[in-house]
């Protein structure tokens, strides 16, 4: 009887204590809205469920294993009492296939299923390639028969073994083609299963209940394999027209989890930022050095940052989703809310959607260096640019209905007026030649004096007139031994640090303009100096 007391005893306190622990609720949550920050995102999801009365525990499964654990919050509308959040990671569960890995599977079955169709078939002609072989051997062994009457047979044999060798060939080359793609896919197989095999993330919600209710919990985390950059296409008809400039985003997520028909929005804002207050420091303020005004990355001849050359690299991405998008400024942070529920799948790869298209005033100009490259650049001046929340970003030029090439929008450092390059324009005609009678050498008693003339002319093939400024330079010497003199300049205006000489000119429609550049240089008898 001791024995059985003991027993119920044991069992009454592990009952207990089994209804002592939290009650378990494991359930998944539903992406509702996700802010896309230029490195990461934050996640918003929600999930109604029902809690037991006591303390109870859920745990939200399928969540991101690239979440930053100090960014979670949790709320709760209902009759419940949040008493701790804590993350996990769940080494258990398997992750479903992605549909990426879906596709590729189907693709290798079929191309399995060709593969061993080919394989058969090659098992057939070879056993045909034998029979051949072997009743051509016997054909050649009947001494009874004549060679008149063997050399049709031959030739059959002949053009039949051919057929079957080049047929077996080609096989054999698709035999081998598809092997090789089947093992490629087998090695994305493999890559994207292997980052399926990383554990999920878990958040566990403890709560206590005075009694049985249901309750809507809502969580949000920022994760780290997402983010977004802005580029922009900027088009000009004409030089009579405004500038119309195109705000793309350009967006990826790589989090582990399909983003579906979710409230999209991009901010610049760094998500990065604690609730600790700040504190304000002195705040000084100093001249600044000069900025370049643009950034340019180059592709031809280099004619320095003031003819603005232009690159003409290709920008992968998918093609731009033509949504609604709304620009809302929130602080010094700008944010884009995407008007209709957007998906996007955890691929990795760059969506880009356009944000909005806008018409800007600009001042045209064009500006030469015809001796490092014949060839006019233009350039527009933009107001009222600063209202239209752009961040640096790479663009894209039109000009004219052609694509000119890119260039790089550095906005931090522009003031009112923003200057971006808009390519080459063929229809201007840039020369510089030398002329004869005002280029020669001369022997004196101790010196060589060489004069150089060169003549700088500009022909407008548009139907607009054109501002243009032509660029050219004088040699400085950097020995008291050569001397530069006679300088004739056309009008030009001179920087004597540099020997810079630079002409602003208006040319009309089917016009030419022509300015001459010539100077004098002595230097001593048998020395060489570069004059071109």
């Amino acid at each position: 009887m001791k024995k059985i007391g003991m027993i119920i005893g044991l069992l009454v306190f592990i009952r207990l204590g089994m209804s002592a622990q939290p009650a378990g609720i494991k359930t998944d949550t539903k992406i509702t809205d996700v802010t896309v920050y230029t490195s990461g995102a934050r996640i918003f999801a929600e999930k109604r469920v029902d809690v037991p009365a006591g303390t109870s525990t859920v745990r939200f499964t399928g969540i991101s294993s690239e979440l930053d654990t100090e960014s979670i919050q949790v709320s709760a509308e209902g009759a419940v009492t949040i008493l701790s959040v804590n993350h996990e990671l769940d080494y258990l569960s398997e992750k479903e296939q992605s549909p990426e890995v879906k596709g590729l599977i189907k693709q290798r079955d079929v191309l399995r299923k060709n593969l061993d169709k080919e394989k058969m078939q090659l098992e057939i002609l070879d056993k045909e390639m034998q029979f051949m072989t072997v009743n051509m051997k016997v054909t050649g062994t009947n001494a009874t028969a004549k060679v008149a009457e063997l050399a049709p047979v031959f030739d059959f044999f002949s053009s039949k073994i051919t057929a079957l060798t080049r047929e077996i060939s080609w096989r054999n080359d698709s035999v081998k083609s598809w092997t090789e793609q089947i093992t490629k896919i087998n090695n994305q197989i493999g890559d994207l299963m292997a980052q399926m095999k990383t554990p999920a993330g878990v958040i566990a919600v403890n709560l206590d209940a005075p009694a049985r209710t249901g309750v809507l919990l809502k969580v949000n985390y920022v994760i780290r394999n997402a983010g977004w950059y802005p580029t922009y296409d900027i088009r000009v008809k004409n030089i009579e027209s405004p500038v119309q400039v195109t705000y793309k985003v350009n967006m990826f997520q790589h989090s582990g989890n399909d983003w579906k028909d979710v409230n999209l929005r991009f901010s610049s804002a760094n998500p990065a930022k604690t609730g600790i207050l700040p504190e304000l420091t002195p705040w000084w303020l100093n001249i600044q050095p000069p900025q370049p005004r643009l950034m340019i990355r180059g592709n031809s001849s280099l004619i320095k940052e003031k003819a603005a050359n232009l690159s003409v690299q290709e920008e992968k991405a998918e093609a731009p989703a033509m949504l609604s998008v709304v620009a809302e400024e929130a602080g010094t942070a700008v944010e884009f809310v995407v008007e209709k529920l957007f998906s996007v799948p955890s691929t990795g790869k760059n969506f880009q959607i356009d944000v909005s298209t806008v018409s800007l005033p600009a001042l045209y100009s064009y500006i030469s260096i015809p001796k490092i490259d014949p060839v006019a650049h233009l350039k527009a001046r933009l107001t009222g640019w600063e209202q239209l929340n752009l961040m640096p970003g790479e663009a894209n030029v039109y000009f004219e209905g052609s694509f000119t090439g890119k260039t790089y929008l550095n906005t931090k450092d522009f003031s009112d007026t923003l200057e971006i390059s808009l390519g080459i324009d063929r229809n201007i005609s840039i020369q510089r030649t030398m002329e004869k009678e005002l280029s020669s050498t001369r022997f004196l008693a101790s010196k060589t004096e060489a004069a150089k003339g060169w003549k700088l002319s500009v022909r407008n093939n548009k139907s607009q007139k054109i501002e243009i400024t032509l660029m050219d330079q004088i040699p400085l010497s950097a020995n008291s031994d050569i001397e530069v003199n006679n300088t004739s300049l056309s009008g030009g205006k001179l920087d004597p640090a540099t020997g810079e000489v630079s002409w602003n000119m208006e040319v009309k429609p089917a016009e030419k303009a022509e300015k001459k550049l010539s100077y004098t240089v002595r230097y001593p008898k048998g020395k060489k100096i570069n004059l071109e």
